[in-house]
């Protein structure tokens, strides 16, 4: 193993940083898109979203509850949505699935909608709908597409 210069570890870890922070951001607005659904405006009554700390939040709908938690994926530049059912207990008790997203906040695991395009997570509707499948998948346990 050879090491390198400070210099240059210090310019490619304050790269990563940057990078790093972007997709949070994208996040983030991926978690604003999730907070329309508990509006009470909202067509549908009854999804209670909570913040949990900066890199995750919680989804509730009759009884299902879905984490989601934001990860990073320093190899491939990407971030990563981890999708968790939660038991009563808070304790991961069904499917846990995750999706990939790029700098745009493209979702590449997600089938494209006929005619529309990608999901992109900072599109509040794309969240919705994301958010939506996730309590579905929590509530019958089928992922659609799989198996």
């Amino acid at each position: 193993m050879k090491i390198r210069t400070t210099q240059a570890y210090l310019h490619e870890l304050a790269e990563a940083d940057r990078r790093y922070h972007a997709m949070e951001e994208k996040f983030e607005a991926f978690r604003q898109g999730a907070l329309h659904l508990a509006q009470p405006g909202y067509s549908l009554k009854g999804i209670d979203v909570k913040n949990e700390e900066h890199s995750s939040f919680i989804v509730r709908f009759l009884g299902a509850t879905v984490r989601f938690a934001f990860q990073y994926d320093h190899a491939a530049s990407r971030g990563v949505v981890v999708v968790t059912t939660l038991a009563k207990n808070e304790e991961p008790s069904g499917p846990t699935w995750s999706f990939r997203f790029n700098g745009e906040g493209e979702v590449a695991e997600i089938e494209p909608r006929p005619n529309e395009g990608v999901y992109n997570i900072t599109i509040d509707t794309d969240a919705a709908e994301i958010v939506l499948a996730a309590l579905n998948i929590a509530l019958t346990g089928e992922i659609e597409g799989v198996g």
